[in-house]
């Protein structure tokens, strides 16, 4: 870390609920959030192991059955042990007052027309 620089933690970039929202609105979204991590979570999991070959080890009468509710089981758990940080970014972002920019940009950058080639002789 370089000195005089400033570290954010987790516990400071937590949403809270703004002054229109509910908490039991908040606690929602939140549940809501987390479980979409542990979905995600769960199918990365799940891309990942397609990913590996099988050996007669791994396969076998309902292995698949079993392998897919460790998965389950394994996401959630990491999904409530704080997981990728997607639910995080997640409830900031829908909590996030409405008209407001994305990432704090104040706007998109000026992107110039295509030009067909017989127009570019006109071009300086």
């Amino acid at each position: 870390m370089v000195a005089g620089t400033n570290r954010i933690t987790i516990a400071q970039t937590r949403a809270v609920p703004t002054s229109d929202q509910s908490a039991d609105e908040h606690a929602k979204l939140k549940e809501a959030c987390a479980e979409f991590e542990s979905l995600f979570i769960e199918i990365m999991m799940k891309s990942m192991r397609a990913s590996v070959p099988k050996s007669a080890l791994s396969s076998g009468f309902g292995s698949e059955t079993v392998q897919g509710m460790l998965d389950s089981e394994l996401s959630r758990s990491l999904a409530r042990a704080g997981g990728i940080g997607l639910a995080e970014f997640l409830l900031r972002e829908l909590e996030r007052p409405k008209g407001g920019t994305l990432g704090g940009a104040s706007k998109l950058p000026q992107v110039r027309p295509a030009v067909r080639q017989s127009d570019q002789a006109d071009l300086p």
